[in-house]
């Protein structure tokens, strides 16, 4: 009788932990992130929302191992890809291909 394991999120991990304490990598890693939220928002202070950096970079879809083939989130990009190229377009991933779940930097 094989165990079967189930593949654990960080969502998991939050909720199995809640009651943890908070340790001292908890605080240096809590550090690091302000830190570093710090410094992008730093970088891009001056651009307008037109002028981000990130607009202009692209991806390229690679074929996928064969354990990740069936994936849905390897098959939502490739159907990005398959809507450029359908369109007469490079089938070239982009920002634009991509929905914000939350917009980052917003006077935490």
């Amino acid at each position: 009788a094989g165990v079967t394991k189930k593949a654990l999120t960080s969502l998991d991990l939050v909720n199995q932990d809640k009651d943890r304490d908070e340790n001292s990598f908890d605080r240096q890693m809590k550090e690091y992130s302000k830190q570093t939220a710090s410094a992008v928002a730093s970088g891009v202070a001056g651009l307008k929302d037109g002028d981000l950096p990130w607009k202009n970079m692209v991806g390229i879809l690679r074929t996928p191992q064969p354990h990740q083939r069936h994936d849905p989130n390897w098959v939502a990009l490739k159907a990005a890809v398959d809507k450029h190229e359908a369109e007469g377009r490079e089938g070239l991933l982009s920002p634009d291909d991509f929905v914000p779940l939350k917009r980052l930097g917003n006077g935490d």
